[in-house]
């Protein structure tokens, strides 16, 4: 995990509602896909959030340029 999100996101994240329906799971770009992901193209950045409904990937967050971008609002 990249350390910004390490510090910033993953504290916080497995606490909010979005978090207990979506967990954050990791997965290192030198491993193999888990059986559980769907097949993914390979990525150019890193990290990527990928959000997975029933074995089918419903969307996409590519970097991380900070907790506003991932929250979508000014951080408390």
């Amino acid at each position: 995990m990249v350390p910004a999100v390490r510090r910033e996101i993953a504290p916080a994240y497995h606490k909010t509602t979005e978090g207990k329906r979506a967990p954050l799971r990791r997965q290192t770009s030198r491993s193999p896909f888990r059986p559980s992901l769907p097949s993914s193209s390979v990525e150019r950045f890193t990290p990527v959030f990928v959000l997975i409904d029933e074995g089918r990937e419903i969307g996409r967050i590519r970097g991380y340029p900070g907790d506003t971008f991932f929250w979508g609002c000014s951080p408390i």
